[in-house]
């Protein structure tokens, strides 16, 4: 009785685990239009016209607020940035308006003291260090 029971028990398990769906699905087939794998940390890039991992490549940009575990990145090319969020889909160009400021409508990076300052609609979400 337990032999039946241990191989019956076995073969539901080994069924349950071979579905058509799951076999459908492969780990690093999320390319998006440019080629990046996003679920590999790839992003394409508007500035170098590649995808790159912003987080290797880009400045770091810490969240003002204590209840957000999120980060921006930015990358100084020239008189433009661009900047890598979760609030911006792909990447945002800012351009250069002034001596240590950048801004494309309702977003705007300052520097000060050597540290950027990362705004939306006046308000700080990131901060280098």
């Amino acid at each position: 009785m337990r032999q039946l029971f241990l191989i019956l028990s076995t073969n539901i398990i080994l069924l349950s685990c071979s579905t058509k769906k799951n076999a459908d699905i492969m780990v690093g087939n999320d390319k998006d239009d440019h080629g990046c794998i996003g679920s590999a940390g790839y992003q394409w890039s508007q500035t170098k016209k590649t995808c790159i991992r912003p987080f290797e490549q880009g400045t770091k940009l810490n969240a003002v607020s204590s209840s957000s575990t999120f980060a921006a990145y930015i990358m100084v090319k020239g008189d433009v940035i661009e900047v890598f969020a979760a609030e911006i889909k792909g990447s945002l160009i800012l351009k250069k308006i002034g001596t240590n400021e950048w801004k494309n409508k309702n977003w705007e990076i300052n520097k000060i003291n050597k540290i950027y300052y990362l705004d939306k609609d006046g308000k700080t979400l990131y901060k280098g260090k």
